[in-house]
């Protein structure tokens, strides 16, 4: 395990699954989502990791630790073994019996779903012309979603999950407009939007937003935050009276308001997830399709963005489709699963029914490759 440069603790993998002794450690697997901490609060490590161009004299991990003592800010720990093949850098391996209790962790009700329904699909089926070889007719077509119907009511988030390349993209570009539909219908807050134009479905977009998978080119670089979060605004004509302030955007996702005067290359990945969320919600949506949101991020931070969406959730009730292929990350925030497989739904149900009495051979092979 490394932290700021340097190894904090090294052993038997299952040792350190089970039961890790470094503080930094111990915060990572509490920041672990599943579905046993369904209705908890994740462990996120708050703070920052230092800045690795200057000359370290304490422990560096002191700032962001529960245990800490006054020899942690004057002294930089050692290497010290625990058993002969268990190390750790933390002077706890010196003083064990000064082991502080740790944090608890938050519980945060979950939201029950209202019984409107936000979003339905049905028979969705989205299909691509591909080259197949030379001359002009040298092409077929494959169906990338072949009939797809599910609903999701506002405050429940439905949890997407399959392969790379099964048609969970592909569905979700089809939702919002940017993908033709061959066939089947989508209708959001119970009107229809399937069929029609960029120019008669804008109006709509007010309704249903995503989230992309990578903070890092979903971003415009030649952009301030601020202006990012403004550009939504104005395409969709919201007044100064209906928008929210860029102040209040950035503090619901757990940014300083100062955040709007910086370019997206100042921030770290997990922050300008954070700022892709907040562009998102700039516009009041009732539905949010996060397209594997956390995928690029670390554990810590993936924990951070989960707490955040069950927040927002929570808050202002809204609906979210959350493709993944991070079962970990479903048992944690989804309250339905629905599991996708060559352009198919194979099962759906409930996240505790899916996850631990799946139904369907590709699924259980699914949870069987997760572990």
């Amino acid at each position: 395990v490394m932290y700021a440069g340097q190894l904090v603790e090294t052993g038997p993998s299952q040792t350190l699954l089970d039961a890790p002794f470094h503080p930094y450690t111990q915060k990572l697997m509490a920041a672990v989502p599943g579905l046993a901490r369904v209705g908890q609060r994740l462990a996120a490590i708050p703070g920052r990791v230092p800045a690795l161009d200057r000359r370290f004299t304490a422990c560096r991990f002191a700032d962001r630790c529960d245990h800490v003592f006054d020899v942690c800010r004057s002294a930089e720990p050692a290497l010290k073994p625990l058993h002969p093949d268990h190390q750790a850098r933390c002077f706890l391996a010196e003083y064990p019996g000064r082991r502080k209790a740790g944090t608890d962790i938050l519980f945060a009700a979950r939201a029950k779903p209202e019984p409107q329904v936000v979003l339905e699909v049905q028979d969705l089926q989205v299909t691509y012309t591909l080259k197949s070889g030379g001359g002009l007719f040298g092409r077929h077509r494959i169906r990338a979603v072949d009939g797809i119907t599910f609903r999701i009511q506002a405050g429940e988030t439905l949890a997407l999950v399959g392969e790379s390349g099964c048609g969970k993209t592909s569905a979700a570009k089809a939702i919002l407009g940017l993908t033709p539909i061959a066939e089947g219908e989508v209708r959001l807050n119970g009107k229809t939007v399937s069929g029609l134009s960029s120019r008669r479905f804008k109006p709509h977009r007010r309704i249903a937003q995503i989230v992309f998978q990578d903070p890092y080119s979903s971003l415009n670089p030649r952009l301030r935050v601020g202006e990012i979060l403004a550009e939504g605004m104005a395409a969709l004509g919201m007044g100064k009276g209906k928008s929210k302030s860029l102040a209040v955007l950035l503090e619901q996702v757990g940014l300083d308001a100062t955040a709007a005067n910086h370019y997206p290359h100042e921030f770290s990945g997990g922050q300008r997830q954070r700022i892709a969320i907040a562009r998102a919600l700039a516009v009041e949506p009732r539905l949010l399709i996060c397209d594997e949101p956390t995928s690029a991020l670390d554990v810590s931070v993936q924990a951070q963005i989960l707490n955040l969406l069950a927040d927002l959730q929570r808050d202002h009730a809204l609906a979210i489709l959350f493709i993944t292929h991070n079962l970990s990350a479903v048992g944690y925030l989804a309250h339905r699963v629905a599991v996708m497989k060559d352009g198919r739904i194979v099962e759906e149900g409930n996240t505790e029914q899916i996850l631990t009495r799946p139904q369907q051979d590709y699924t259980r092979a699914l949870l069987a490759a997760a572990l």
